[in-house]
């Protein structure tokens, strides 16, 4: 890998007066970041928004990290902190932490009792139980009085976006009342509940199966999958069991308390706000005692790949898919300006004009892989008949690319391409604040916007990323051809 890393930036500085310099207007966004004592990461963004701030969170705890019983469990945790916390909800949060732990103890001996088949006088005995213990945790909390501090402030409705690697949690406030609504979120961070959270794990599971007989989703997702040899991830491909077992709430909380350590979340502030009284702010509310400590990386990565490799899958559709991983210190920017380029490289030779492939799709960063995550490339052929031509000529183009590189005038053009869209973000604070925490929470490679170090590394990257030797082929053969072969 140095190797190749020296060659290609020998040949970088070789063919660098080919690159043209990014405009002048394109200069770095007034990005800062920001930590506080307790570890807690800040992007803040001043912008004029008419007094208001835009606040985003990118949390990694998403179905990655969860275990082979946990499905599920990432989205409940999420949705359920939302009900309250030991600050807020609740007239005494130890009598109600007593109650709640009674009720998961019925919950388990009616779950229990029902499936051994137990006498209906037992079953209807504990179910009493379970209903007067519920009544009575219902009695000490409110799972709305946190949403109604929210919007007391006023701040708008929390919006959670669950994902495989992560979450992502965004709202909004007026500036003079950021203070309070920090506190609001640092509570749910630290002081979390977790109020229904059985009953809400119950919906996500059964969301998740349907989603699984979505006619084609699982499919495009296995492939993509194998071909990056992720077999951890694989697992968020399966739904949950109609009859899974309950996940205890001590184990949810740990889980919850494990992923929200503040050195796995990223939060964003974009608007109009005086950076330095903002920073002051968020020091006084985001405190630790002592010195953070280093989360453990819980992030699943792929298992170590050793020259190429290629699989087989049966399909009715003849796709092809290459997963690539790029160098440990890649920058997701220039991974972006060079898969912009590449999609729209394979959509004119493959799609338009050779006519062999139906579509394509490009990801410089495959959801839910590790650090780097994985390149990928799919291509669907019109029919298996074109298959093979395809193939072969994806591979040629490939291997151009490693030797040559991506052509540096064309990157230029992508890389504008991409700050067009980014300036275009920039016109919308809300998502402007969402892009960034999930960019900088993902990958703090990255640059906002393109720069022309990005250029440079996209060059340097485009010989790298796609070397054989760290490629993983995936390719498709038709069910019939599978039955020929068992005869």
């Amino acid at each position: 890998m140095a190797t190749s890393f020296v060659r290609a930036i020998t040949a970088l500085v070789a063919g660098t007066s080919a690159i043209a310099t990014i405009p002048a207007q394109t200069a770095q966004l007034p990005v800062e970041r920001f930590v506080t004592s307790d570890g807690s990461v800040f992007v803040l963004l001043p912008r004029p928004a008419r007094g208001i701030v835009y606040w985003a969170e990118w949390i990694r705890m998403g179905r990655k990290h969860e275990s082979e019983t946990q499905a599920g469990l990432a989205e409940a945790c999420a949705i359920a902190s939302l009900a309250g916390t030991t600050t807020h909800g609740t007239s005494s949060p130890e009598a109600e932490a007593e109650l709640l732990q009674q009720l998961d103890t019925v919950r388990r001996s009616l779950r229990t009792a029902e499936l051994q088949g137990r006498a209906d006088g037992e079953l209807a005995a504990l179910r009493a139980e379970f209903a007067d213990t519920k009544a009575r945790c219902a009695n000490l909390s409110d799972r709305f009085a946190y949403r109604r501090l929210l919007a007391s402030i006023p701040a708008t409705a929390l919006r959670l976006t669950p994902g495989v690697d992560g979450y992502l949690l965004e709202s909004s406030c007026p500036t003079d009342r950021i203070d309070e609504f920090a506190v609001l979120m640092a509570s749910r961070r630290k002081d979390a509940v977790l109020r229904g959270y059985h009953e809400i794990l119950d919906e996500v599971r059964a969301s998740l199966r349907r989603e699984s007989e979505e006619p084609g989703a699982s499919h495009r997702r296995a492939l993509a999958l194998t071909a990056l040899e992720v077999d951890p991830l694989r697992r968020v491909l399966i739904p949950p069991p109609q009859k899974a077992p309950p996940i205890a709430r001590t184990e949810a909380l740990e889980f919850y308390r494990r992923h929200h350590d503040p050195s796995g979340t990223t939060t964003v502030i974009v608007g109009e706000f005086d950076a330095d009284r903002v920073k002051d702010q968020l020091g006084k509310i985001f405190v630790s005692s002592t010195a953070p400590a280093s989360m453990l990386q819980s992030d699943v990565l792929e298992p170590p790949q050793e020259g190429p490799r290629t699989k087989v899958l049966i399909s009715s559709e003849p796709r092809l898919l290459w997963g690539w991983r790029p160098p440990d210190d890649a920058r997701y920017d220039a991974l972006e300006v060079l898969a912009e380029w590449l999609q729209r490289r394979l959509e004119r030779e493959f799609v338009r004009e050779r006519n062999v492939a139906k579509s394509v799709r490009v990801l410089p960063r495959f959801p839910g892989g590790g650090a780097p995550a994985p390149f990928v490339v799919e291509l669907l052929a019109n029919s298996y008949f074109d298959f093979g031509k395809l193939e072969i000529a994806a591979r040629n183009m490939f291997e151009t690319l490693e030797r040559d590189g991506a052509p540096a005038k064309e990157l230029q053009l992508e890389a504008a391409t991409v700050l067009t869209d980014v300036l275009r973000v920039w016109e919308n604070p809300r998502r402007m604040a969402s892009v960034l925490a999930r960019a900088v929470g993902r990958s703090p490679t990255r640059s906002m916007p393109p720069t022309e170090r990005t250029l440079e590394a996209a060059f340097a990257l485009s010989k790298l990323v796609f070397a054989e030797s760290k490629r993983t082929t995936v390719t498709t053969r038709p069910p019939a051809e599978d039955e020929e072969a068992n005869k």
